[in-house]
C-alpha cells in the first residue's frame, strides 16, 4: 500500500469539505449527494470514500472540527472566572469569533442544519461555562434541581447565540455581551 503525501492528504480532504459546505449552504443534506461533492472538488467517488464513508459522515467530521477549534481557542483565552472583567473579556472573545464564524453557522445552526450540532456544541461548552453556571445553584439544591439550572443556562446561552448568528438584523455585539454578562452576574457592570 503506498502512503500518501500529508499535504496531499489535507489538501484532498479540504477540496472535498469546501466542495461539500458549497452545496450544503444552498440544500439540504438528504440532497446532497457524493457525485455532487466529487464532481465540484474535482475528484472521483473513490477519493472520497478513501476519507469519508458518506455525505453524514464528512458532514459530522466538519461539525467535530469545527467545535474542536472553536473549544481550543475558547480554552486558550480564559484567564480567570471568578474575575468579572475576565468573563468579559472572554465573552468578547467567543462572540467576536463567533461572528467571524457566522457563515458557517449559519449553514450549520439554519434550516439544513444538522440538530444534533447544536446538542454537541452545548456538550463542549459546558465544562468551560461551569464556573458561571455553578454560581447559581444553592448549595442546598438537589442533584435534580442543579441539573435543570444547568441545563437553563447552557441551553439559553446557544439559543441566544444562534438567534443572534441567524437574525437579519441582530442586535450589537456589546449589547449581546452586556445581556449575557447580566444574566450570568447581574451584579457586575459591563462597562
Amino acid at each position: 500500500m503506498v502512503m500518501k503525501q500529508p499535504e496531499v492528504t489535507a489538501k484532498t480532504r479540504n477540496r472535498l469539505r469546501r466542495a461539500f459546505w458549497m452545496l450544503y449552504e444552498r440544500q439540504p443534506i438528504e440532497k446532497i449527494t457524493v457525485r455532487q461533492i466529487t464532481d465540484l472538488a474535482g475528484y472521483n467517488r473513490a477519493t472520497f470514500y478513501m476519507y469519508y464513508t458518506s455525505v453524514l459522515d464528512l458532514r459530522e467530521h466538519v461539525e467535530d472540527d469545527f467545535i474542536t477549534r472553536r473549544i481550543t481557542a475558547i480554552r486558550d483565552a480564559i484567564v480567570d472566572f471568578s474575575d468579572p472583567d475576565s468573563i468579559r473579556i472572554n465573552l468578547a472573545a467567543f462572540l467576536d469569533q463567533s461572528a467571524r464564524d457566522k457563515p458557517f453557522l449559519k449553514v450549520l445552526l439554519g434550516p439544513h442544519g444538522d440538530p444534533a450540532f447544536v446538542e454537541k456544541m452545548k456538550e463542549a461548552v459546558k465544562p468551560l461555562m461551569m464556573p458561571l453556571v455553578e454560581r447559581h445553584i444553592s448549595k442546598d439544591a438537589t442533584p435534580l434541581h442543579a441539573e435543570y439550572v444547568r441545563e437553563f443556562y447552557f441551553s439559553g446561552v446557544l439559543a441566544v447565540v444562534r438567534r443572534w448568528l441567524t437574525d437579519p438584523d441582530p442586535m450589537p455585539t456589546e449589547e449581546l455581551l452586556e445581556l449575557i454578562v447580566g444574566v450570568f452576574m447581574p451584579d457586575v457592570s459591563v462597562e
